[in-house]
């Protein structure tokens, strides 16, 4: 059986449509009791999340697991309680925002390795990143700095309780890692090729 977890759904506009995308977390130990206990659990994580999410990027769902191998068992739809939840990251000039299909990441050492002797890492992207200023693909320092906060955050323990897990086994991470450099992640809504 998986471990409980949490899906965050996060919006913004992506060649001008309503685009959704989302990441799944895993934690260690028993999942929320009920539903109030599920709304407390997963304010913890969206309020820490939104630190490194662009101001044009919303969250607005979360989606609860008692097992991640299973449907979720709440599903907390943030504009029925208090609204949608608004970016809050550091990145200034919007000029160097970047599109939507570029992404930020943040890895996590599983402690496992795999049949050859290489690290297996839980990694996690974010959309519509900001670039660092006179670079052509290096991650803003402040976002950066947010989300290493968040990344370390998230193996300490965050408001609520919530401490990231490896998926789906519920074993611990450690050592957190965000790249300076920025990558692409494909979107639903990319278009056809020519």
């Amino acid at each position: 059986m998986a471990s409980p977890g949490i899906v965050t759904v996060k919006r913004f506009t992506f060649r001008d449509r309503d685009e959704e995308w989302s990441n799944r977390y895993h934690f260690g130990g028993a999942a929320p009791s009920d539903a109030a206990a599920w709304r407390t659990f997963a304010d913890g994580l969206i309020s820490a999340e939104r630190l490194i999410l662009r101001g044009d990027t919303k969250i607005v769902r979360a989606l609860c697991y008692e097992d991640t191998d299973n449907d979720s068992v709440y599903t907390y739809n943030l504009a029925l309680f208090g609204g949608e939840v608004t970016g809050a990251d550091p990145m200034t000039p919007p000029d160097d925002y970047m599109p939507g299909d570029v992404a930020s990441w943040i890895r996590w050492d599983t402690g496992r390795r795999t049949s050859t002797g290489k690290p297996i890492y839980l990694r996690k992207y974010f959309h519509n990143a900001g670039k660092k200023s006179g670079t052509t693909d290096q991650i803003d320092d402040g976002t950066k700095a947010a989300m290493e906060t968040f990344a370390a955050d998230c193996v300490s323990g965050l408001t609520g309780g919530f401490v990231i897990a490896d998926s789906p086994s519920g074993d611990a991470v450690s050592d957190p890692v965000v790249s300076l450099y920025l990558t692409t992640r494909t979107l639903k809504r990319r278009g056809r090729r020519p």
